[in-house]
Order: structure tokens, then sequence, then C-alpha cells
């Protein structure tokens, strides 16, 4: 169990089927004792992995607005389904009362970070498609805690531009899902010939066009393995 699923479970309330357990696990015996936890349905966890999970839902408790929100009746951690044009779909959502929130952890939680990650990671598109298929409208709330002390917490909601665009690709990323299902056919989106490819514009002024080589004493301590005739022609 990660510690970020570690996290999500305690701040969510949901049960814990962990053993906290510091061993290496390096013996036949004490590898054994893991496989039998295991086959109970158990994770292994070293308690450090437990003491930083306690420590970010102290702080996202100690936060006082994600703490109301997260004290609003709802549902934690549940499989949402549904269908477009006949076609299953579904979505697992962190919680949902009367706003959609989703928890994130991260090593730094500042605006500049979390909008990094929901570009890298496509948060608001995963969001959308959840609020699709729940029919909530409202843009959702994220809730981040960074997994590193201090621990601080920050409570974002996707901006309205953001949100527009979000649903309007979970519409589109429904249709092309329907279309390529019903025509069996599903486009890399990669070209088919040669394309030409170069360097980005912006990459230009990064190149270094110095030369480079050896230094003028390092041919003096090159050994026998070169060609002399080669050599001969070098000097």
């Amino acid at each position: 169990m990660s510690l970020g699923t570690l996290f999500h479970a305690l701040v969510l309330g949901q049960p814990l089927d962990v053993v906290v357990d510091d061993r290496e696990f390096r013996s036949n015996a004490d590898k054994a004792w893991r496989a039998e936890q295991e086959a109970l349905g158990l994770t292994v966890i070293k308690s450090d992995v437990m003491d930083t999970a306690e420590a970010m839902l102290e702080a996202v408790m100690a936060h006082e607005v994600a703490r109301q929100l997260l004290s609003v009746p709802g549902e934690s951690e549940f499989v949402v389904t549904g269908t477009h044009r006949g076609l299953p779909l579904k979505g697992r959502l962190d919680r949902f009362g009367d706003r959609l929130i989703d928890l994130k952890s991260d090593r730094a939680v500042t605006p500049d970070s979390i909008a990094k990650s929901m570009n890298e990671y496509g948060y608001a598109l995963q969001l959308a498609h959840y609020a699709k298929l729940v029919g909530h409208e409202q843009p959702p709330i994220l809730i981040a805690c960074e997994n590193t002390a201090p621990y601080l917490v920050a409570v974002y909601e996707i901006d309205a531009v953001t949100w527009d665009l979000a649903q309007r690709a979970v519409d589109l990323a429904w249709d092309l899902y329907a279309d390529c299902t019903e025509r069996d056919d599903w486009p890399s989106g990669l070209p088919t010939g040669i394309e030409p490819i170069g360097l980005k514009p912006w990459a230009y002024d990064q190149l270094d066009i110095e030369p480079i080589g050896l230094k003028p004493w390092a041919y003096d301590q090159l050994d026998e393995r070169v060609n002399p005739d080669a050599y001969a022609e070098m000097e």
C-alpha cells in the first residue's frame, strides 16, 4: 500500500487492512509471516509510513476549510457507473456530498505545483469524467497535502475556464470512445508515414555550438592502441 493510498483511507475514514511491522523480511521465516498476512488480506507497512500518513491526516483535520468540507454528509471512495451510447463507463470518486472533492498528496502543494500536476496528470479531465457520471455541474474541490514535513495543506477549486474546457473535452472523449468502439478502429494519433521532425524553436537558443575534442596535451597520453598512421595524420 502506497503512502497516498493510506492517506486517502485515513482521511476518508475507510477500513485499514494493514499491519505495521519494521522487519526487513530477509529471512525465510519473516517472508513466510508476511505471506501469511497477505493471505489474510492484510498489507504489511513500515511504521514510518504509518506515522507520515497519520501526520498528514492530522494536518488536514487542522485545516479549517478542509475539515469543514469533509464534514459535510456524503459518500467516500465509491465507484459510480453510467453508460454512453450503450457503452458502460465507471469512475472511482474520493468524496461526494454537496461538492465533488478529490484528495491529493505531493511534495509541494503550492498553486504552481498543483497546476503543473493538473496539466501533467489530467486531474481536471478525470474529475470532469466523474462529475458527468454523477450529474454534477459545479467545479470540484482539491484538498492537497504535502507528504513531507511540515505537511502543509491547501484547498483549491478548479477555475471556471479550466472546468468548462475539461467538461467539453470529456464530452468529446466519450463520443470518441463510442465511435472507436462502434467502428472497432483505434487510431494511435501517430503519423502513418515518414514525417519531418526537429527541435522546437525554443531549443535552438540552448544549442552549444562550441567545438569539443581532446585537449592538446591529451594526445601525448594516447597509448599504443591508437593506429600510429592515424595518429600521425592528426599531428
